[in-house]
This record gives C-alpha cells, structure tokens and sequence, in this order.
C-alpha cells in the first residue's frame, strides 16, 4: 500500500519559504544582476536599435545598429552590433558609445 505525504515532507523548507536541496537554478544571480548599478546605468545608455561606435577593444572604430544586449552570469553587459554591410560582431557595452 501507498502513503500519500505532503509535498513539504519531500523536500526540507526553512521558516523562510526558501528550498532545500535543489534550489532554483540561476534566478537569484540574474535578478541581482539586473538590479547592479552598472546594469541599470548601461542598459539606459545603449539598447536595442541604438546606433553606435565602439570605442575601445578589438572593434575600435567600428559602428552599426545594436541587437541583442545580454548580461553575463558575472554581470558584464554585451551587445551584438551589427553594421551596415551585415557584418556582425560581440563587444562589450562600456566599450560602446551612443552616436
């Protein structure tokens, strides 16, 4: 015959609600993430669309429309710009300034 038990009773749940041996993966890191400074600075300054040059790196002097604009689990800010005659290529957002 079969126990039915509580749904608490197969994983251990501390007074906080938070999860015991197998926690959600990565949703605390990227929520943190977003809320960093550095994010919220960056992400006002370029976005999807924006066009600019970059203006350190490997791409110096390069520019086109950017395109997808992703954090890192360590939190840097990429953009995938893309120029005019299709090319496209990763930079960093800090490198990057709005023409």
């Amino acid at each position: 015959m079969v126990e039915l038990v509580d749904t608490t009773d197969l994983k251990s749940v501390d007074p906080k609600g938070r999860a015991g041996s197998s926690p959600a993966p990565g949703t605390k890191r990227e929520i943190a993430a977003m809320r960093s400074p550095v994010f919220l600075f960056l992400y006002c300054m370029i976005q999807d669309g924006d066009f600019c040059r970059v203006t350190s790196g490997t791409h110096k002097g390069k520019e086109g429309a950017v395109r997808d604009v992703n954090t890192s689990k360590g939190g840097n800010v990429t953009v995938t710009i893309v120029q005019a005659g299709g090319e496209r290529f990763k930079t960093l957002a800090r490198s990057c300034k709005k023409c």
